[in-house]
């Protein structure tokens, strides 16, 4: 499988409290769902080992009131937090808990060492561009990242378009590299591991399982496993 010395990631992230962060308020009495999302453990679950160098950058959209999430995914995908890459200033608020949210952050981490050669060290961190459809994130923000690495293989995850320079995956594009594929064969594994281990414990069980019989000598009932052994005080076959 190939594999790239970037990945740019907008995980479909799911809130801790269970809020769909794919769906608008409520709309005529239902809800608007735009795009599936995924849990925390479905997130870390992806086999990112399998598309990332050893020297790898991961630049990660992320959601303000799950940033400790998402460090802890980057984490769990490998790679180490290094710093806040980029803010993008929407130019339009939405309510908050504290204060108006408008801005958004995109994480970056790696793994091994910066991959060379590098281009641009100069990019801006801060854009403030108006927010387009639902979710979808400024394209210049790619364009600042090839500037950074204008030579390396690159990935963009979780995609909505195809980019030229890019390769992608997403459930709304032509994938270039296969991931639920590897998560299947794993959840297939240990089904069928699941399904051995409860069979090895049901024909351990059953080896086991007291059966009731009756005394040859005195007639009387017994759970014992040993048909020539009972449990009565006066037979002269029970156990003293």
């Amino acid at each position: 499988m190939k594999k790239y010395d970037v990945i740019y990631a907008d995980p479909a992230w799911t809130y801790k409290t269970k809020e769909n962060l794919a769906k608008k308020s409520i709309l005529n009495g239902k809800l608007n769902t735009h795009y599936k999302t995924m849990t925390i453990k479905e997130l870390a679950e992806l086999p990112i080992d399998n598309i990332a160098k050893k020297d790898c950058m991961l630049f990660m959209w992320v959601v303000s009131p799950m940033l400790d999430d998402g460090i802890d995914l980057m984490k769990k995908w490998g790679f180490k937090y290094s710093t806040i890459a980029f803010i993008w200033h929407k130019q339009r608020t939405n309510p908050g808990h504290y204060t108006m949210s408008e801005c958004e952050i995109c994480l970056v981490g790696r793994r091994g060492k910066i991959p060379t050669p590098r281009g641009a060290r100069n990019v801006r961190q801060f854009l403030s561009e108006m927010r387009g459809k639902h979710s979808a994130k400024p394209i210049e923000i790619q364009k600042r990242i090839e500037k950074m690495f204008p030579t390396q293989n690159k990935l963009e995850m979780f995609a909505r378009q195809n980019v030229d320079g890019w390769d992608a995956w997403g459930n709304e594009v032509e994938c270039d590299v296969t991931l639920m594929a590897a998560i299947a064969d794993k959840e297939r594994g240990q089904k069928i591991k699941i399904l051995a281990e409860s069979q090895l414990d049901i024909e351990t069980k059953q080896l086991f399982i007291p059966r009731v019989i009756n005394c040859p000598i005195c007639g009387s009932s017994t759970t014992m496993a040993d048909p020539n052994k009972c449990m009565t005080p006066d037979c002269p076959n029970c156990i003293k």
